[in-house]
């Protein structure tokens, strides 16, 4: 499933199921996003840190953070994508 925004900062979502084991290796998005656990296990690396995801959990992650996700047990999570707001210079 997959939702849009039509704001002028574009957001999507799309909830992911991943088997346990699965392993996400370290990369980087140039948007936000944020992690909603919805239910399972697992364990997020961000910026070198480890973040353990259980239900109800959420994680702001700010565009070009490196992340790797790996899945301790069946895992889904909402992701929601959002553009970075431009600053005002």
């Amino acid at each position: 499933m997959e939702c849009t925004d039509p704001s002028p900062h574009l957001s999507a979502s799309a909830i992911f199921c991943l088997a346990r084991g699965t392993d996400i290796a370290e990369h980087t998005s140039t948007r936000n996003a944020v992690v909603q656990v919805l239910e399972g296990q697992g364990t997020l690396t961000l910026n070198g840190e480890d973040v353990e995801l259980v239900p109800g959990r959420f994680v702001f992650m700010p565009a070009n953070a490196p992340h790797a996700l790996k899945a301790t047990e069946n895992l889904a999570f909402l992701l929601t994508l959002s553009d970075p707001v431009p600053s005002e210079n």
